[in-house]
């Protein structure tokens, strides 16, 4: 199945883990496999129930918060985005990916205040106040698919 998955074959390996699921409902990996393969059909509402189903398996899983975040992202439900991020640091404080993806979304959102205390313990975290940019501005290309950002960096 995973190499269906690997092969581009998501339908194919959603009608198979129909039936692992049945025999195996408590197996955390197969609602992991699902997600990921409804989101890549853009059955974006039935791969956040599998991942909530992963969730509710294994909740110690917070890069999943992070992936249910890309999720809400694709249907502009940004509120709910942000509450994804807003749980992934419970369960891992240090999650640097979730801080960098609550800032984007509220960047999206039109919240830019909250969106640079986020960037701003993201680049505290790792160290980088020393960054000879410090006062510059620069564009940056923006992961979450939403073109290029124009950053003002900022000291402390």
């Amino acid at each position: 199945m995973i190499a269906l998955y690997h092969q581009v074959q998501f339908k194919a390996v959603l009608s198979k883990l129909d039936l692992l699921i049945e025999k195996s409902p408590h197996v955390s990996m197969l609602f992991n496999l699902q997600g990921s393969s409804r989101a890549a059909l853009l059955i974006n509402d039935g791969a956040f129930d599998s991942f909530k189903r992963v969730l509710s398996l294994t909740p110690d899983r917070a890069e999943i918060y992070y992936t249910r975040k890309n999720i809400r992202k694709k249907m502009d439900a940004w509120e709910a985005a942000i509450d994804s991020c807003n749980q992934a640091p419970k369960i891992k404080p240090d999650y640097a990916e979730a801080y960098c993806n609550r800032a984007s979304a509220f960047f999206k959102r039109g919240d830019f205040a909250a969106g640079w205390q986020d960037y701003d313990w993201r680049w505290k975290k790792a160290k980088l106040n020393s960054n000879p940019l410090n006062g510059q501005t620069c564009i940056a290309p923006e992961k979450s698919g939403a073109g290029f950002a124009v950053i003002r960096a900022r000291g402390w």
